[in-house]
């Protein structure tokens, strides 16, 4: 919990090691903060009377939030469990695909790339739906293993993600494949000087989840950015074969048109 949060006889969640969900949350009293991260409190139901220090980072929850915050718990776990057994592996090339298409939603919705599920506000879910032109059941509270966190965002589990991420490539695919080509420029430019050998691996890995979210936005689409960017870059170097004429250069204006041609 956030330090400024905390009040002395105030009754917490407490947990010796508070990453780890298995084990069991402790209800506390906080008496003193003795300074920065330590305070003092008492336990209530176990070791009943204890008056010990702890470290606020051990705090995790209000103790009247105790049972929303256990079952968010419990729904978390059962759905990682889920989304392992449907297929979801959180280092592959599908995962990286799947994050890459959420990174350019223009939205506040979110991909787990290691827990494999979508999360966003209700509303914003909504308009991504509409956005992908999937049914209301393919994105809904009431989807198998979805729930709503404390906080209000719904979750979903890794098969709406994965279908999310194919629906909106094929109605959006512009904006994903631009920021892709984007993305593969710069790190084959990085990649070229010896200093960023290290470099090479990772973007082959990139390039196998880049290849995956081609497929998604349609050839057609992915053929017609490049042919534009070709086109592009074409008219660029003839502006420069005028200009070179233009100022008297008319040997070095030779050379780019023949490369041209």
């Amino acid at each position: 919990m956030v330090h400024e949060e905390l009040r002395c006889g105030e009754k917490y969640g407490f947990r010796e090691r508070p990453r780890f969900k298995t084990v069991p949350l402790e209800c506390i009293q906080l008496l003193k903060h003795i300074r920065g991260r330590k305070w003092q409190a008492r336990w209530i139901d176990t070791h009943p009377g204890l008056v010990d220090y702890i470290n606020s980072v051990q705090i995790v929850i209000p103790w009247s939030e105790r049972k929303a915050f256990l079952q968010e718990e419990r729904d978390n776990e059962v759905m990682g469990q889920h989304n392992e057994d449907v297929g979801f592996r959180p280092v592959s090339a599908l995962s990286d695909a799947i994050h890459s298409v959420f990174e350019n939603i223009g939205e506040s919705a979110h991909f787990d790339i290691n827990h494999g599920s979508m999360s966003g506000f209700i509303d914003v879910i909504e308009r991504l739906r509409v956005r992908a032109k999937l049914t209301e059941a393919d994105l809904s509270p009431s989807s198998s293993h979805a729930y709503i966190e404390r906080s209000g965002r719904l979750r979903l589990p890794y098969e709406c993600a994965l279908k999310f991420a194919r629906a909106f490539c094929m109605q959006e695919p512009a904006g994903v494949l631009a920021s892709l080509e984007a993305s593969e420029r710069d790190f084959s430019l990085r990649s070229t000087n010896p200093d960023n050998a290290y470099l090479i691996p990772l973007l082959n890995e990139f390039r196998a989840s880049w290849a995956i979210v081609r497929q998604w936005c349609g050839l057609d689409a992915a053929i017609a950015i490049r042919e534009k960017r070709i086109s592009d870059l074409e008219r660029l170097v003839w502006d420069a074969v005028y200009v070179l004429q233009k100022a008297g250069h008319d040997l070095e204006a030779a050379k780019l048109r023949r490369r041209l041609e």
